[in-house]
């Protein structure tokens, strides 16, 4: 096979690949910020790690010219969906919080009780 005519279908082929491989990126994000949503943090856990290494491959290669406007959408998206994913994730870390401190305050308050029943 001619090296010339062979060159250009490699190229091509990385980079389809590469919008591929994007997409399964932002798919993937859409998919763990609806986990999130449903409080499904190990899932959440378990996407990011799949998600890091999709977003490895996807820039093993470098960007091509006529895919950066792609490319920057793609990522703005992305950006967008992790900010959402960010606050879901602190008003779940707020409401374990208070739930911890409401709990320990009841086994505080037993804990009070019983030592005053015994008494």
């Amino acid at each position: 096979m001619n090296s010339s005519v062979s060159k250009p279908v490699i190229i091509a082929e990385v980079q389809r690949t590469q919008r591929e491989r994007l997409a399964a990126v932002v798919l993937l994000t859409k998919r763990m910020l609806d986990l999130a949503r449903e409080n499904e943090w190990e899932q959440v856990s378990e996407s990011e790690r799949c998600r890091q290494c999709l977003l490895q491959d996807c820039f093993e290669a470098e960007v091509q010219p006529h895919n950066s406007q792609l490319f920057s959408e793609a990522i703005a998206a992305m950006l967008h969906m992790n900010e959402e994913l960010m606050a879901i994730l602190a008003e779940a870390r707020r409401e374990a919080s208070t739930s911890l401190c409401n709990e320990r305050r009841g086994h505080q308050a037993v804990s009070y009780y019983l030592d005053v029943s015994s008494d």
